[in-house]
């Protein structure tokens, strides 16, 4: 099968210090990737390298075999990559379904862009919240109103950066079922800091260690391996 998204020898620096160390990083079409690891790990820099929100110091980052490297976000998001980052995507002041036609509306015709906000509506269960205005919305609807948006725009791939954040433990197990659902069409790579969601949704996890990769494999794999224990649960290996 083929790589959909790949970082080759990925690196960035702030000033003398080191955040990402030659990540090697890749997933094929339709996975759903977690990505863990202690605070400081590289997981937000990688993130935003990912995005377009940084520029790498050194290293490559390729999507469907193109170089989208240094990319701005909205070229990004033209390439077929949906972002979801912790800083809000609704405009307030449009309903639902308006900020859902801009985002579908994007890249189709009007029939398209229709049947994409449907079935966006669908898969993330707010066809009750089209006609809602986002700033009425408890925070658990309107995280589901933001993924539906980045969503309706078709992607290949979407990145979600902590989206169980502030979530009541009811509303982290219907967002997984969510994110499966949406899985069925694209590839997932989710940062993400909540353990227990971890554990219901990664198919494989990739750990970040002092911005470099510690262990990627499958959930059952990695979460039962000393080394994680050791550095992101904060108990040594017997």
């Amino acid at each position: 099968m083929n790589t959909l998204l790949q970082t080759k020898n990925l690196t960035k620096s702030f000033g003398g210090v080191v955040a990402l160390d030659n990540v090697d990083f890749s997933i094929k079409p339709k996975e759903l990737r977690c990505i863990i690891g202690p605070n400081g790990a590289g997981k937000s820099t990688f993130f935003r390298c990912l995005t377009g929100q940084h520029i790498p110091t050194t290293g490559n980052v390729f999507f469907k075999g193109r170089e989208i490297t240094g990319r701005q976000m909205h070229e990004i998001s033209g390439c077929g990559i949906g972002t979801k980052t912790q800083v809000p995507n609704l405009f307030d002041d449009m309903t639902v379904y308006e900020n859902l036609w801009l985002s579908a509306s994007s890249n189709a015709s009007k029939n398209e862009a229709q049947d994409r906000i449907s079935e966006a509506a669908r898969l993330t269960r707010t066809e009750s919240l089209l006609d809602e205005f986002p700033k009425n919305l408890a925070h658990g609807l309107r995280q589901r109103a933001e993924l539906a948006m980045v969503i309706s725009a078709a992607p290949d791939l979407v990145l979600l950066d902590e989206p169980a954040a502030g979530l009541t433990h009811a509303e982290t197990c219907q967002l997984a079922k969510i994110i499966q659902a949406v899985n069925e069409k694209s590839a997932v790579v989710i940062v993400e800091h909540d353990m227990q969601f971890v554990r219901e949704i990664a198919d494989k996890i990739t750990v970040l260690c002092q911005g470099a990769i510690l262990i990627e494999g499958s959930a059952e794999a990695v979460l039962s391996d000393a080394r994680v224990r050791e550095v992101y649960l904060g108990r040594k290996a017997a």
